[in-house]
């Protein structure tokens, strides 16, 4: 029996199934930069030899190029402008959704989410969310912001702005935390109107800015309901926020002093725990010696035996926080009804007053502005460490310089 034909440099016979039988193709190989390239499987041994005989002229030329490159650029060219097809089809609305689970993922507060959700769903997505993201301009987007700055001023424009600004900063590949091999869904931003960002003031004094007396504060406080009497004190002489107050629990009063550890928000998801927005918010304060009789009794008589029983509870010695809502709404009507009884409260007085009150009676005992930062919780990690330890002292004096009028 005959031997088996040889074969030319560069091609063997390998085995294949084609139609449900088994076939020979003839298989060609080329050595290329050192390396063994695959240049095809041909029917015929002619076919292959003409292969052969061009791709070693390829590469004695210097032209010669990989089947297996030219099938890769091949894909990449496919993926590329799928890819193109998919950024110039991406919504603002789909691009509103990418961006809050990038914000998810960089461990943003369920309650910030579920703000710049609400900023989008009711001032960005009815004028832009159909719209796709590479088409929307700049003009487009000084237009709608002049628009809402007119209609509705600068706080809600500002706060609409800034999550639109952010989103596309996501989008060209610059938001905060974004990984290096994150491929921009656009070229450029649209965002970049000029002190877009910046707060103005509108008026003089809000509502939260006004500052009331000693005497005022116990009037509110003496027609809020009995369990809640503490909430407007806490406020009034300590500068807490009201999701700082409701986040109280009995483990947070110690001797003299008041934890703040964290707030209770209720953001669309029912009422939760979380923590402050920044580590400066985590702070120690002395509690005003006339307050602190009225704390052990509203401990005794309020709040739950076990450690984490919140301060303010929704039911007698309850589990479960006084939600936000029912606290203002419960501090509005006792405005109104001190101001029956000839109290004299400004017009429009929030709860929030009453930490801007606080700090304003804080600061004429001398404070510094360090000192004001750790009452209010503002200043950042490395400002609370400096002057923590060298101000407990003359912060529990400022306690004590308080003008504190306890309701009767």
């Amino acid at each position: 029996m005959p031997g088996k034909q040889e074969l030319p440099r560069g091609i063997s016979r390998v085995r294949s199934r084609r139609g449900g039988r088994e076939v020979t193709l003839y298989q060609v190989r080329v050595t290329w930069e050192g390396r063994r390239e695959l240049v095809g499987r041909f029917d015929t041994l002619t076919d292959a030899r003409v292969a052969a005989d061009l791709a070693r002229a390829d590469v004695i030329r210097g032209v010669f190029v990989p089947p297996r490159v030219l099938r890769r650029e091949a894909v990449a060219r496919v993926r590329a402008a799928q890819e193109k097809r998919q950024r110039e089809r991406l919504t603002v609305e789909q691009l509103a959704e990418l961006w809050l689970a990038h914000v998810q993922r960089m461990g943003g507060k369920d309650s910030t989410i579920y703000s710049y959700r609400r900023r989008l769903e009711k001032h960005v997505l009815p004028r832009f969310g159909a719209t796709p993201a590479a088409e929307v301009t700049p003009d487009d987007v000084e237009l709608w912001f002049n628009e809402l700055n007119t209609v509705s001023g600068n706080g809600v424009s500002r706060g609409a702005y800034m999550a639109l600004s952010s989103m596309f900063n996501y989008a060209v590949g610059k938001a905060k935390g974004q990984n290096a091999s994150f491929a921009p869904l656009l070229d450029r931003s649209p965002c970049g109107i000029s002190g877009a960002a910046v707060h103005k003031a509108v008026k003089p004094a809000s509502a939260a800015e006004k500052v009331i007396t000693a005497s005022q504060i116990a009037a509110i406080a003496r027609h809020m309901p009995g369990a809640e009497q503490l909430a407007v004190l806490l406020a009034g002489y300590m500068a807490l926020r009201i999701g700082e107050v409701l986040g109280l629990q009995r483990r947070d009063v110690d001797g003299g002093m008041l934890h703040i550890q964290r707030q209770a928000q209720s953001r669309g998801a029912g009422l939760v725990y979380s923590t402050p927005k920044s580590k400066a918010g985590i702070r120690s304060l002395p509690i005003p010696a006339p307050l602190q009789p009225l704390v052990i009794a509203h401990l005794r008589n309020h709040v739950g035996a076990a450690n984490d029983a919140p301060l303010l509870p929704r039911t007698s010695k309850g589990n479960k926080p006084t939600a936000p809502n029912t606290l203002r709404r419960h501090f509005d009507a006792a405005v109104t009804a001190a101001n029956k009884a000839g109290a004299a409260v400004p017009e429009g007085f929030v709860f929030h007053g009453l930490r801007h009150t606080a700090l304003t009676a804080i600061s004429r005992t001398g404070a510094t502005m360090a000192e004001l930062k750790l009452w209010a919780g503002h200043a950042d990690d490395a400002t609370v460490q400096r002057y923590q330890h060298a101000t407990a002292d003359r912060m529990t004096a400022q306690a004590a310089q308080l003008d504190v009028r306890i309701p009767t």
